[in-house]
């Protein structure tokens, strides 16, 4: 599948070519080949795409979450910001999610998990599976998530 932005990826190849140029550790994406650095942002954005965000879709008819109508707080400039096009942390965490992507090779398709590994005397543990979204991806969209990071008040009862 061609990748096509605002269709099935939030950034182009190239975008995150010049992204990745500026990023310690990238490696891995800098010697990507096209195809795979395209289906790594195809898939990046489709995990992307099914996250609780903020607002509304702009068109009915959009195939993807952004670009969206509302506003969210923005923890760097201190203030309500208008959602615009895609944000630049949609185009960033998409970015870094392709790039764990091409990292992690096996992460979609693990459907089990070695929680504990006896090896003659050594003894693992409480292995953990790679998180889908690592916590650097996470802390990047949290203000633009439903309920996370958002001036919402909710009460539990």
């Amino acid at each position: 599948m061609a990748l096509e932005k605002g269709i099935n990826s939030y950034v182009t190849v190239a975008e995150a070519d010049a992204y990745f140029k500026e990023r310690v550790h990238s490696t891995i994406w800098c010697e990507a080949n096209f195809a795979s650095k395209t289906a790594a942002l195809i898939t990046a954005t489709s995990l992307m795409n099914n996250i609780s965000w903020i607002g509304v879709a702009s068109d009915e008819l959009q195939t993807l979450s952004f670009p969206r109508s509302g506003s969210y707080f923005e923890p760097l400039l201190g203030f309500d910001k208008e959602l615009e096009g895609i944000p630049d942390r949609v185009f960033r965490a998409t970015c870094e999610l392709a790039l764990h992507l091409l990292q992690n090779e096996d992460l979609l398709e693990s459907t089990s998990q070695v929680t504990d590994l006896t090896i003659d005397t050594i003894s693992l543990t409480n292995i953990r599976k790679t998180s889908r979204f690592p916590s650097h991806i996470k802390d990047i969209i949290k203000p633009l998530m439903l309920n996370r990071g958002a001036r919402t008040w909710w009460r539990n009862n």
